[in-house]
């Protein structure tokens, strides 16, 4: 077994740790691409989907100082779901900022979803103002 192989089983047994939060998780899948593992081969180890892989991986794109601060908050998978909708990655962050604490609720609820003409979904702050888009609905992330 060579070295890369080392830190791929090590990863994979550490994945398989039930106490890992989703961001360690999202850290573990990212390090195993960085070695070369594509998204199925990182699937099939853990018997996970690939959907999975990849919604994790996806949260990699966030502000990694913001993503471990808040990663003590134990926010859910869907937390980062809805935040990956947001196309804007500046206004993605903000909301992660805030995302578990009752700041992030009220800007939540100071925001409304309008959908136009052609499907596309705008954030739309209390002020009228557009803060972001939405990604179209059932796109794999």
């Amino acid at each position: 077994m060579d070295a890369k192989e080392q830190v791929q089983t090590m990863l994979l047994e550490n994945m398989q740790r039930s106490d890992l939060t989703i961001y360690e998780q999202a850290q573990g899948f990212q390090m195993m691409l960085d070695m070369g593992d594509s998204v199925e081969e990182i699937a099939v180890k853990p018997g996970l989907s690939k959907t999975t892989v990849r919604r994790r991986v996806k949260m990699m794109e966030l502000d990694q100082e913001t993503l471990k601060a808040v990663s003590e908050r134990q926010l859910s998978l869907t937390d980062f779901d809805e935040l990956a909708q947001i196309e804007d990655i500046k206004v993605r962050n903000e909301c992660l900022a805030q995302n578990g604490t009752s700041e992030f609720k009220r800007m939540e609820n100071a925001l409304t979803l309008v959908t136009d003409e052609d499907g596309t979904r705008h954030l739309i702050d209390k002020d009228g103002v557009e803060v972001g888009t939405l990604r179209e609905e059932g796109t794999d992330c």
